[in-house]
């Protein structure tokens, strides 16, 4: 596989994970063992755009396993247990919601704004949050709301997307 080849020349120790109909890899970052899966990374959407996307980098197996939900792992026992979280994405970029946490939402909002950055890109630690976070960011009214209160004008529309399987919420904030 050219992303073993490619991290083992970076000196980073890989394993490939494989169901019937995909390979990925495991790596071993700071003694932790996680999936990556740079297939799904870097997709051209249904309108032409591409997008960078980062649900399957450093995933632990209980991820990795409801998103092959159909599509079982065929060498699971051949495999490390990956069970930290701590070099996943969303934790590393401080994107990821533990709880119902309005201030650390709309810090998120306010940096990507502040970086000139209209993508927004969020995981929930669970239904209960993630319920939440949809109810509540999906609404044009309440991103404006954030915005004006911030010293931002408003925009005129949005556009939202999930990944429900790991409570992944996807903003893009329409500015024209």
């Amino acid at each position: 596989m050219k992303m073993q080849y490619l991290l083992q020349r970076l000196g980073v120790q890989t394993i490939v994970a494989e169901s019937d109909t995909h390979a990925w890899n495991i790596v071993l970052i700071d003694g932790q063992y996680y999936h990556v899966d740079a297939t799904f990374g870097d997709p051209i959407m249904d309108d032409g755009n591409q997008v960078l996307l980062y649900y399957y980098l450093c995933l632990p197996t209980e991820d990795i396993v409801k998103l092959q939900k159909h599509n079982p792992i065929v060498n699971s026992d051949m495999l490390p247990i990956c069970n930290s979280m701590e070099s996943n994405y969303y934790i590393k970029e401080r994107i990821f919601l533990l709880d119902k946490n309005e201030e650390m939402m709309d810090r998120i909002i306010i940096e990507s704004v502040q970086n000139k950055s209209y993508y927004i890109e969020v995981r929930a630690e669970n239904q209960y949050v993630f319920q939440w976070l949809c109810d509540s960011y999906c609404d044009i009214g309440k991103l404006n709301s954030v915005l004006k209160e911030n010293g931002y004008f408003a925009i005129p529309s949005m556009n939202y997307s999930t990944m429900e399987q790991l409570y992944i919420l996807k903003i893009d904030l329409q500015t024209e």
